[in-house]
C-alpha cells in the first residue's frame, strides 16, 4: 500500500526536516510533492512484513520527530 499524507498547517512543519529526521531512525519515507493536492506533505510504503511492532515503532518515531520539530499538530490545511 502507499497512503498519502497532505502537510501539517504548523508552521514548524518542514518536509525535508520531517522526512530526514525518520530516516535516521529506520524509516525511508518519501516525499509528496509529485502528487497532486499533497506538495510539502509525504507518502508511506507499507512494502514487506508490516506488522504491529513495526507501526507501532513508526508511529512513535512520527510522534518523537513532531516533537523535536515544535510540530504541535499534525492537522493539514484547509
Amino acid at each position: 500500500y502507499l497512503t498519502l499524507f497532505k502537510p501539517p498547517a504548523d508552521t514548524h512543519y518542514s518536509a525535508a526536516s520531517f522526512i530526514q529526521q525518520l530516516r535516521q531512525r529506520g524509516f525511508v519515507i518519501m516525499d509528496g510533492d509529485n502528487c497532486p493536492g499533497a506538495a510539502g506533505g509525504f507518502r508511506v510504503a507499507t512494502i514487506g512484513a508490516m506488522d504491529e511492532t513495526v507501526t507501532a515503532r513508526f508511529v512513535k518515531a512520527v510522534g518523537k520527530v513532531m516533537h523535536e520539530l515544535g510540530i504541535k499538530s499534525g492537522t493539514p490545511a484547509r
